[in-house]
């Protein structure tokens, strides 16, 4: 990998690991609770879809260790879906998590909005939990890759729920 997927690679993993700690269960619960009525899995299937970089880093840390989470590309998935769909989210969720490519204008407002100056290497990541057709949540975090690691800029500059 490059020196950059091989930071994007550690924020992934890091942002993994919580989700897999906290964030995950927490929402996992909160679904439980509001489809009930509808037959959804108590213990859904969770779908990682994510690039090179979010691959490596949730092999190293789910290889062998969880049966109910599998990890992949977004496109694989798609794959997948079409010849087993689960349009209703009642047998599994997914989470989204990968970097953005930044077209110039975003960058420049980024850069803009926080001060930034040329020589700072920004990185957005993206991350999703979708656990139903109307129960999603995501938001966008502002990384600096200038330095020896990772430095978040700014977690949750764009949140969204549904």
């Amino acid at each position: 990998m490059s020196e950059e997927q091989e930071l994007q690679c550690r924020v992934l993993g890091g942002n993994l690991i919580q989700w897999l700690q906290k964030w995950g269960p927490r929402l996992i619960q909160e679904r439980n609770i509001v489809s009930w009525k509808e037959g959804t899995d108590k213990e859904p299937l969770v779908v990682v879809t994510t690039d090179v970089p979010g691959l490596v880093a949730a092999n190293e840390i789910l290889r062998g260790k969880m049966d109910q989470i599998l990890y992949c590309r977004k496109a694989e998935l798609l794959k997948f879906k079409t010849q087993h769909p689960d349009p209703d989210f009642l047998l599994h969720c997914e989470l989204n998590l990968y970097f953005e490519k930044l077209d110039a204008e975003e960058e420049a407002k980024l850069r803009d909005t926080y001060h930034l100056p040329p020589d700072v290497r920004i990185a957005v990541q993206a991350e999703a939990s979708i656990l139903g057709p109307l129960f999603a949540r995501g938001g966008r975090h502002l990384w600096d890759f200038s330095g020896d690691g990772p430095k978040l800029i700014e977690e949750a500059f764009e949140t969204w729920i549904s």
